[in-house]
């Protein structure tokens, strides 16, 4: 599991995957938490930002590969839109605005993760 991290590919950022990193993830049946951080010009801006790379990551592996990395605590930016853990229902919200259908929201929010924790432990 890569917890907080985006697609490489849309930005050259250290924290993100190369595409090659993503599928060899995918393919063992890893998760990538789409991280909603920004600071100093790296990292995911805006909700649009965020939603090109769920996009990015479901067209290059699939949907069941993508979570949120949600919790910035402590550190100083995060994209507009999401300030707090609490504002999650803003990306929950943005997802189902675009091609992510109610299911595979469902999934990036949070069932992705209860699935990966429950083959893992």
């Amino acid at each position: 599991m890569v917890s907080h991290s985006g697609a490489r590919s849309i930005q050259d950022f250290s924290r993100y995957l190369t595409d090659e990193e993503i599928m060899a993830i995918s393919q063992k049946g890893g998760l990538i938490g789409l991280w909603p951080f920004y600071f100093k010009g790296k990292g995911m801006k805006t909700m649009d930002d965020f939603i090109d790379h769920a996009k990015f990551m479901k067209n290059l592996v699939n949907v069941e590969n993508i979570a949120i990395g949600t919790d910035a605590n402590g550190l100083p930016g995060a994209m507009k839109g999401y300030k707090f853990e609490r504002d999650i229902f803003n990306i929950e919200k943005s997802l189902l605005k675009t091609e992510f259908s109610k299911i595979e929201t469902s999934k990036i929010m949070g069932d992705n993760i209860i699935e990966f924790l429950r083959r893992t432990n």
